[in-house]
Formats: C-alpha cells, structure tokens, sequence
C-alpha cells in the first residue's frame, strides 16, 4: 500500500545525529555555540511575553498566556546540561528577539535531558542550508509557527488564531512542501471541522495583521501559504557536503 504520510514538524537529536553522522553530544555542543536551535514539547505553561526592556517589570504589568507544543531554548540554558546532565529552565524564546517567555509566577521550571531535546524541520532546513555554504532557504527564514499553528511568524509580522484557524493554517503549511499549494476552501474548513461556506468567513475577524497577507487566493475557490515555491536544493550533492562539513572534511 502506498500512502503518503504528513512531514514531521520536529526531529530527536538521535535522528539528527544519525542523519548527519555526528554525536547527540555534538548538536549540544552546536546549541550552546548558538549554531543550533534546538526546542523541548511541553503540554501547558503559563509564560509572562517580556521585551527585552521590561525584563525588571512586576507580573501585574505583563501579558500572560499558555504556550503549548514545541517551545525554543535559549543557547546559554543549556549549559548546565554539559556540566551536570540536567538543566532546568524558566523561559522559553519568544516570538520575536525582542520578547522572551518567562514563566509566569507558581510554575514549575521544565527539566532538560537529551532525549527531550528536539530540532524543528524549519531549523533543520536552515542549519543544512548554512552548513552546506547555500544561503538559507526562504521559508526557513521568513516562517515559523509555535504551539500548533496559533502563533505565525512570517515576513517579521506575528499572526496568532484560534484553533479552527490554526488548522486551516497548519494544513496549508503541509500542501506547501508539496508541488502543488493550492488547497480548495471547503476541504480546507472540513479539515479543521469548522462550520460556514467560506474559508474568509472563519478569518474575518483576523485583521491585525491581515490574514490575506499570509493566505493568499486565486478568488476561485483555492487558497494557499504566501511562502515560496518548493525548491530543490536539498540534493545529494548538498547532503554530502552537509556532511563533510560536520566531519572535518573527511
């Protein structure tokens, strides 16, 4: 039977080591050097969003909310994991450099080992395309999601919907690593099991800023990402080279 199955959103450091044909301690080392992104799941935590000049503000004054999903560390939190095989952290990378996620007052910090260390396809993406002397690619650098899709970062703007919105996005991101985009309205909203006629009915609501800018329509009935076309630079020959580079050329 052949199927074809959904990309995965996310990789263990035992897939990327095998995958590049080095060591889990080696991505850590990377992640430190602030080469390497690398991200932990959580279920639910409570996080304060602060900007980097309001790093002394009291919770009062701060926008509170619940981050689910995977969730980007901080390179210098991972330095007790060297040290000590363990590193407990209380903030999560926020949505732009200029935030942080710091957890809100009464949760409990999230404890890292190895094996709860993951690397998202995006970061993969853009880490390959650095390590192989390719400029990265377009999408890695101008669309990230977090916490399912309810959060959008794409061309420096930060989208955030609700969950039947999430998923409409979610699998439209899934028909853009494909060849063809474009998703019709309806399948769209049966997918993400929302009710109406139109796919613009469940956005109208989304304006600031205009969901049109990350949707794009062929004002027939299809609809796609604003991302690039799929492009082709993920070969052999740059896998290789990849891997030479990780190697010390041999």
């Amino acid at each position: 039977m052949n199927i074809q199955l959904p990309l995965k959103t996310y990789f263990h450091l035992d897939e990327i080591a095998h995958r590049w044909q080095v060591s889990v301690r080696d991505l850590i080392d990377f992640s430190i050097d602030g080469q390497l992104e690398l991200s932990t799941l959580v279920g639910s935590v409570d996080v304060e969003m602060v900007h980097v000049d309001q790093v002394d503000w009291d919770s009062e004054q701060l926008e509170r909310q619940c981050v689910f999903g995977l969730q980007a560390i901080y390179s210098r939190d991972l330095v007790d994991l060297v040290n000590v095989g363990v590193a407990r952290v209380t903030r999560f990378k926020g949505p732009t450099r200029d935030h942080t996620m710091r957890f809100a007052p009464g949760e409990n910090a999230v404890v890292l080992m190895p094996e709860r260390l993951l690397v998202s396809r995006l970061e993969l993406m853009r880490f390959e395309a650095v390590a192989a002397g390719l400029d990265p690619e377009p999408e890695a650098q101008a669309f990230e999601q977090r916490n399912n899709f309810s959060e959008v970062k794409f061309g420096g703007r930060v989208y955030r919907f609700g969950l039947a919105q999430a998923q409409v996005v979610a699998q439209l991101y899934e028909a853009a690593q494909t060849n063809d985009p474009w998703r019709r309205g309806h399948e769209l909203l049966a997918g993400a099991k929302a009710k109406g006629p139109k796919l613009q009915d469940l956005f109208k609501r989304k304006t600031d800023p205009s969901w049109r800018d990350l949707i794009l329509s062929n004002h027939r009935g299809l609809y796609r990402l604003a991302l690039p076309a799929k492009s082709g630079w993920r070969g052999n020959a740059a896998y290789r080279k990849v891997v030479r580079a990780f190697r010390g050329g041999r």
